[in-house]
């Protein structure tokens, strides 16, 4: 009996162990969210019941929330699901790039779903990163809109200076400028962005379709109805003028990064319009621009800018100015000319070239984006350039002053080579210093090893021999006097 007491007892220790070997299966959302990156990296099985609150079958971002929390599903496949379906999902966690994830998506549909109640949150201030994937509502003021890959998607200014995108997946053609400078409430999946080492870098919100959306219908003066401003008095004094409110301005292109910048010249002032929109531009175009002034550098800027293009005329010329003016400020955002001595070139991965060059004391860069693989074999460091691009003051001194400056070149055809360095360098020198030297160490060798094979030996001299052998120039020359 006591033998077979313990045979029971050895087989519930094997199968206890057994079991504690088999990984958990997790049935709650939270539980995966509460995983470290390490833990959710093991792949621990996943069984939850929950709904879907966001699928883009574009992109496919799939979001999915039970009772406890919303949650990301990384899926390689079309899946045939909507938003509001109540679904079965087994799977398995993974780290994601950001928060915990469920992996290799297995889904059954039970029918449709109760959408949970929403989150509030404010965009205006930080959200918080605990609310990544949760389904949320919100309001907020919208500064720009565009269509971008396939998305409308809608800027929203939040207190750290940055904005917020809300994005909608299912819309019509319509009129854009409706948006703009209007309030808005949003319901939707909330996701973070994130850089490489899973820190925070901002917001977005995913909206299935226009009816998440409600637009504040109040009267407001259509954008192109704005009075035209002065770039100069952009962010000046004044007792009536609100900063917050957008503004419309007029200028002459002068350079143009695509869905990213537009730079124009307002008379003697040079300004940077930030924009969403891919309008295509050339140097001298007429432009105007309808925006939000903020103070982005050294010099205002427009946030958030809608372009139109009113006409054209010459290409605008760079000014004239020194590295100490630039330094300065005092040509910030404006089209510059500059010489200088090459010091270094590099090319990054994406193709941008980046020079360092020297001019007037002061070490500067410039940024190109270049298509041409024999730019480099053109630019030999040690040459005199000239390149023409964007001043971009670098501030951080005390009171917002400049420290430095880059500059930004539209092509490689804008770094022109005034004069190729001397051949005549310290390096090249000591090289021909060494090469010299070598070659009269080399002659005087083989001159002393010439005198020792013509010099008699002294024994056949002695012997009667016909006399030493004349081995100067003087004797030499009696030798042939005696002929």
């Amino acid at each position: 009996m006591r033998a077979l007491a313990l045979c029971s007892q050895l087989t519930l220790s094997v199968l206890g162990d057994s079991d504690r070997s088999q990984p958990r299966v997790l049935t709650r959302v939270q539980q995966i969210r509460e995983l470290s990156p390490e833990d959710a990296a093991r792949g621990l099985p996943v069984h939850i019941r929950a709904v879907v609150t966001h699928y883009d079958r574009g992109s496919g971002n799939l979001f999915v929330q039970d009772m406890t929390a919303g949650i990301y599903v990384d899926s390689d496949k079309l899946l045939e699901i909507e938003r509001g379906l109540e679904i079965e999902l087994n799977g398995i966690t993974g780290p994601g790039e950001f928060a915990p994830v469920i992996r290799k998506p297995e889904i059954r549909v039970i029918g449709p779903g109760t959408l949970p109640k929403p989150l509030h949150i404010s965009l205006h201030s930080l959200a918080s990163a605990a609310d990544d994937s949760q389904w949320v509502e919100g309001e907020g003021v919208v500064h720009s809109a565009a269509i971008e890959d396939g998305h409308f998607n809608l800027y929203i200014p939040m207190t750290s200076g940055r904005s917020a995108k809300v994005t909608v997946v299912d819309f019509r053609r319509m009129d854009l400028d409706q948006f703009v400078d209007a309030a808005i409430r949003f319901r939707g999946a909330f996701g973070a962005t994130f850089n490489k080492r899973r820190q925070l870098t901002g917001f977005v919100v995913y909206v299935q379709n226009l009816a998440d959306l409600s637009v504040d219908k109040s009267d407001r003066a259509g954008a192109w109805e704005l009075p035209l401003e002065r770039a100069s008095t952009l962010l000046q004094f004044s007792p009536t003028v609100n900063h917050e409110e957008r503004v419309r301005v007029h200028g002459v292109v002068t350079f143009q990064q695509p869905g990213r910048t537009v730079f124009i010249r307002d008379g003697d002032q040079a300004l940077m319009l930030q924009t969403h929109h891919s309008l295509r531009v050339q140097p001298g175009d007429q432009v105007e621009a309808v925006g939000f002034p903020a103070l982005t550098g050294y010099t205002p800027s427009l946030q958030d800018a809608v372009i139109r293009r009113s006409g054209d005329g010459p290409t605008p010329k760079p000014v004239g100015t020194t590295s100490v003016g630039l330094w300065r400020g005092e040509d910030d955002d404006d089209l510059v000319e500059v010489v200088g001595r090459l010091l270094a070139v590099s090319r990054c991965q994406n193709g941008q070239l980046t020079i360092s060059m020297t001019s007037g004391g002061h070490v500067f860069t410039a940024q190109a984006d270049s298509s041409d693989p024999g730019v480099l074999n053109r630019l030999e460091v040690g040459s005199d350039v000239r390149v023409t691009g964007i001043c971009i003051a670098e501030t951080g001194a005390p009171w917002n002053a400049p420290m430095s400056f880059h500059l930004l070149l539209g092509l490689a055809q804008d770094i022109v080579v005034v004069r190729r360095p001397t051949w005549w360098t310290l390096q090249h020198l000591i090289l021909s210093l060494i090469v010299l030297g070598t070659g009269i160490c080399a002659a005087l060798g083989w001159i002393f090893a010439l005198r020792r094979r013509v010099r008699p030996d002294p024994k056949t001299a002695d012997e009667g021999g016909d006399g030493p052998i004349p081995t100067t120039a003087t004797e030499l020359g009696a030798v042939s006097a005696s002929f």
